[in-house]
């Protein structure tokens, strides 16, 4: 299961009430949003920072820092795959060892990302 619709599918196809959603989660974790209401959801920017500092905070709280911090790598690996400047961020990410790091990481991540994505809007719209 990749996607909602393939879950939606499966569910019709045989008559399960249920479906195991693992490694799609990693990628995007607005997947159980998707099931539930039927459609796609693409999050903008600020949604997709919301989630992997809201995310970040549950695995702390559940693990305890270091580990909660050590064990949401893979996710931020997925979450940022394919954006610009990922692969330095990520790289960065590898060597945080606690939350307020992380936070100060995606802040900064993120913001550099916003800034991007506004200046190549500018640049489009003076062409």
């Amino acid at each position: 299961i990749k996607t909602w619709r393939d879950a939606h599918r499966m569910m019709a196809e045989t008559g399960c009430d249920g479906v195991t959603i693992g490694r799609a989660s990693f990628e995007a974790p607005w997947i159980f949003r998707e099931m539930v209401e039927g459609a796609d959801f693409v999050p903008t920017g600020p949604e997709k920072q919301a989630i992997l500092l809201d995310q970040y905070r549950g695995m702390v709280e559940q693990f305890g820092e270091r580990n909660g911090v050590v064990l949401m790598r893979r996710f931020v690996c997925a979450y940022t795959k394919g954006m610009a400047g990922g692969s330095e961020f990520r790289q960065s990410m590898l060597q945080a060892s606690d939350l307020a790091t992380v936070t100060v990481l995606i802040d900064q991540f993120f913001e550099r990302s916003y800034e991007t994505t506004a200046s190549s809007s500018t640049d489009s719209r003076r062409s």
